[in-house]
C-alpha cells in the first residue's frame, strides 16, 4: 500500500446540497490490489460561521468476509505565518495533549513517550520537537490543537467520533501528528485516529463488521 494510502488518488463523485457538498468514493479493482475489502466513504463539507467542519463516514461492505480495519486522519497543512512579514517562529502551538509519543528515525512509533505540556502556549521556535511528533493523551472531549499568530489569528483544528449506534473508537488512539519544513514555512497539525503504521502493528484501527458504519468529524475553526 502507498505511504498515504489510496483514497485520495480515486475519483471521487461531488454533489451540492443545501448547506455542504457531499464527495464519495468506494471500492473498486483499483483498490482490492492494497485492501481486500469492499467499503464507501464520504466526506461531506460544511461552512461554519468561522470555520469548516468534515463528516466523514465509512460503510464496510455487506459481503466481506471479516472485520474492516482501518484508521483515518487529515494532513491539513497551514502556510505560515498567517501575517504577511510575520515571524513563523513567533507562531504558539496549544493544546491539551499530555503525552509526547517518541519515533523513530523512520517516523515510527517506538513505543516511549514523554510529557508534553503545551496548554499554555509555546512559540514553535522554542519546540523544536514539534517539526515532527506525534501527540496524544487527550482529555475527554478535548481532542483539539491550536496554532496562533500573534500578530493577526489563530486556528483551532478538533476531531472526534461521530456518536452512532456504539462507540468504535477509543480514547487513547486519538492523536495529532504535526510536521514541518527546518524554516517553519509550513505546519501540518493532522488530526488521526490511530498512528503511523497502524495498519502492520494493529493498533488504533477502527474495525468494521460487515455492513457496519463509522462515523468521524474534523473541524477547523478561527479563534
Amino acid at each position: 500500500m502507498p505511504i498515504h494510502g489510496f483514497a485520495m488518488t480515486q475519483a471521487w463523485q461531488a454533489s451540492q446540497r443545501p448547506s455542504s457538498i457531499l464527495c464519495r468514493t468506494s471500492s473498486d479493482s483499483s483498490t482490492l490490489r492494497y485492501y481486500p475489502f469492499d467499503y464507501e466513504l464520504k466526506a461531506e463539507y460544511f461552512l461554519l460561521p468561522r470555520g469548516l467542519r468534515v463528516a466523514v463516514e465509512v460503510l464496510a461492505g455487506a459481503a466481506n468476509r471479516q472485520a474492516m480495519p482501518f484508521s483515518i486522519g487529515n494532513h491539513i497543512t497551514w502556510a505560515l505565518p498567517f501575517a504577511r512579514g510575520g515571524d513563523p517562529g513567533a507562531c504558539l502551538v496549544r493544546t491539551p495533549a499530555r503525552v509526547e509519543r517518541l519515533l523513530s528515525a523512520q517516523s515510527l512509533l517506538t513505543g516511549a513517550t514523554r510529557a508534553a505540556d503545551y496548554a499554555g502556549g509555546v512559540p514553535l521556535r522554542d519546540a523544536p520537537r514539534l517539526s515532527d511528533c506525534v501527540l496524544g493523551d487527550f482529555p475527554s472531549g478535548e481532542v483539539w490543537a491550536e496554532l496562533i499568530d500573534p500578530a493577526s489569528f489563530g486556528i483551532r483544528v478538533s476531531q472526534r467520533e461521530i456518536p452512532g449506534v456504539s462507540p468504535k473508537a477509543a480514547p487513547e488512539h486519538f492523536c495529532f501528528v504535526f510536521y514541518a519544513d527546518a524554516q517553519r514555512s509550513f505546519l501540518c497539525t493532522e488530526p488521526w485516529y490511530g498512528g503511523p503504521n497502524s495498519l502492520n502493528e494493529r493498533r488504533g484501527l477502527v474495525m468494521l463488521e460487515p455492513g457496519e458504519r463509522f462515523g468521524w468529524e474534523m473541524s477547523a475553526e478561527f479563534i
